[in-house]
């Protein structure tokens, strides 16, 4: 493959395929300066053990066009992000798979931006379809679209684990998994400004999103046509709830909870939340509350 070791590094065509590591940066790894991606070039077809198509140990990776596809990789099948940055304003991951993070990882007090493009079709055998963020990365997901990823586990769109992050303008839609079909966060706190969550599918709890042991602020967007056994569009367990301004409606669920389902925890509504039109087996059911949750809203 392809090493950066300092200076610059623009991929405006043509294939970088067939290469293998053992550790990471199966198609590109950069050390430290930078990697671009213009035009219709291609990472795809390498293997490592993280980062299939590229690795990110320092430096910085942007990828404003063309694809990182069908890459493999212990973790990180398309990206592995293990310190620098990634800035993805346009193109594609997409098709990759992994353990965790089929289509990004990022981890080690890494950075990952996204303003645009679209993190697509990847599938993780453990948590993070499309991405897995790990406690004390920084991340920012302002735009693009983030939509038909699966895990086998947790966050079929996204798993975060002990991060404290904000889904800003990005769309999470059409990802799947056991638990969090959207979003899964996991001991952090899961801010929600902007941008949607809709049509996720989780086979257990939080077909938008499952949160557990965090903090969960959903001060904007939307949760809609998500699905779920409990929680269609949200499952919310052991933390704590702030919902002061969003919408959530016209999720399923064939348990209970199609709107929101809360464990063991005192959610508190205000504000001009929106929770309605959401159905279990056709019948209306906004929440549902097991495990000693208690329920109140104030004006």
């Amino acid at each position: 493959g392809v090493v950066v070791n300092g200076g610059s590094f623009t991929l405006r065509g043509g294939l970088i395929s067939g290469n293998a590591s053992k550790a990471l940066g199966g198609g590109v790894l950069v050390n430290s300066g930078s990697f671009t991606m213009l035009g219709d070039g291609a990472v795809s077809g390498n293997t490592a053990e993280n980062g299939g198509g590229v690795g990110v140990a320092g430096g910085s990776f942007e990828i404003r066009n063309g694809s990182v596809t069908d890459n493999k990789a212990s973790n990180g099948g398309g990206v592995a992000v293990a310190g620098g940055s990634l800035v993805m304003s346009g193109g594609k991951i997409g098709e990759n798979e992994a353990s965790n993070g089929g289509g990004v990882s990022v981890h080690d007090g890494a950075a990952f931006e996204m303003a645009g493009g679209s993190v697509y079709g990847n599938t993780a055998s453990s948590n993070g379809g499309g991405l897995l963020l790990e406690k004390g990365v920084s991340v920012e997901l302002d735009g693009g679209n983030i939509n038909k990823n699966s895990a086998t586990g947790q966050g079929g769109g996204i798993y975060a684990d002990g991060l404290d992050f904000a889904l800003s303008g990005a769309s999470v839609t059409e990802n799947k998994a056991d638990l969090g079909g959207g979003v899964a966060d996991s001991a952090g706190v899961f801010t929600l400004e902007g941008g949607s969550v809709s049509q996720n599918t989780a086979n257990s709890q939080g077909g938008g999103l499952y949160v557990v042991k965090s903090a969960a602020y959903l001060s904007g967007g939307s949760v809609s046509g998500n699905s779920a056994q409990y929680g269609g569009g949200a499952f919310i367990a052991e933390g704590a709830l702030s919902m002061p301004k969003n919408i959530i409606t016209d999720n399923t669920a064939t348990g209970g909870g199609a709107g929101v389902a809360f464990s063991n925890m005192k959610p508190q509504l205000s504000g001009v939340a929106c929770v309605r039109g959401n159905t279990v087996n056709g019948a209306e059911a906004d929440y549902w509350l097991e495990n000693g949750a208690v329920f109140a809203v104030a004006e």
